[in-house]
């Protein structure tokens, strides 16, 4: 009996892991951003007015920003009031393209990946926002959405830093606004800049299903050992 347990435990994990998106599949290489390493400079995002982006590798004196011919950045702008950010990205997918798209799920688990470089006092927000409505189209850059989530503040003095971040969205929006804060980028030493990033997003069900998945399977395999001992 122990071993039909351990193998029965064994089934029951898994489901688990297929159902919360732990495993690797065909979303996981499917990045829902367009342009995200600024090959094409600021084009498919909407970004503050003081952004630049560094499309022909150098800055106007001719050196590369932080080593890189590609990047999106902040170059310290004057006036920022404390605690407001001095610059911002944001680009809304359409997330129902991804390869992890269900509507028939409820939730979204989603990974968010980059590479950040800071000076200063300088820092990056990542953050999503949604909108529950699967059926408007495209929404407008500042159009009220249902929801948002941010990061916590990043930071990577003296070089370029992978980072990620993961998390769940209580519901499964179609429509997806991926966003970068810079903040403190205010004076001389100060700047931001962010490169290769990359969205994913899966559709999963609520774990209180898993949940009730898990006990079925094992109130059904205890009703199933009841009859044979008897």
């Amino acid at each position: 009996m122990p071993k039909y347990l351990a193998l029965l435990g064994v089934a029951v994990l898994t489901l688990g892991i297929a159902s919360t998106g732990w495993t690797v599949d065909t979303w996981d290489t499917y990045n829902e951003l367009a342009n995200p390493c600024f090959v094409f400079g600021g084009s498919e995002w909407n970004p503050s007015g003081n952004m630049m982006f560094n499309g022909n590798g150098t800055d106007p004196g001719g050196v590369p920003v932080f080593g890189r011919g590609h990047i999106a950045y902040d170059p310290n702008p004057p006036g920022t009031p404390p605690g407001q950010p001095s610059g911002w990205l944001r680009q809304i997918v359409n997330d129902s393209l991804s390869p992890g798209w269900n509507p028939a799920l409820n939730q979204k688990f989603f990974r968010f990946t980059a590479s950040v470089y800071t000076t200063g006092n300088a820092y990056i927000l990542f953050g999503v926002d949604w909108w529950t409505d699967n059926n408007i189209p495209k929404p407008l850059p500042g159009t009220p959405a249902d929801g948002a989530m941010w990061s916590q503040p990043i930071t990577s003095l003296g070089g370029w830093t992978e980072v990620t971040w993961e998390g769940y969205l209580p519901y499964q929006p179609k429509w997806v606004s991926v966003e970068v804060a810079y903040y403190g980028c205010s004076g001389t030493g100060q700047e931001a800049a962010v490169d290769e990033m990359a969205f994913y997003a899966k559709c999963v069900p609520e774990p209180s299903s898993i949940l009730g998945l898990a006990s079925g399977v094992l109130a059904l395999a205890g009703f199933a050992f009841k009859r044979r001992i008897r």
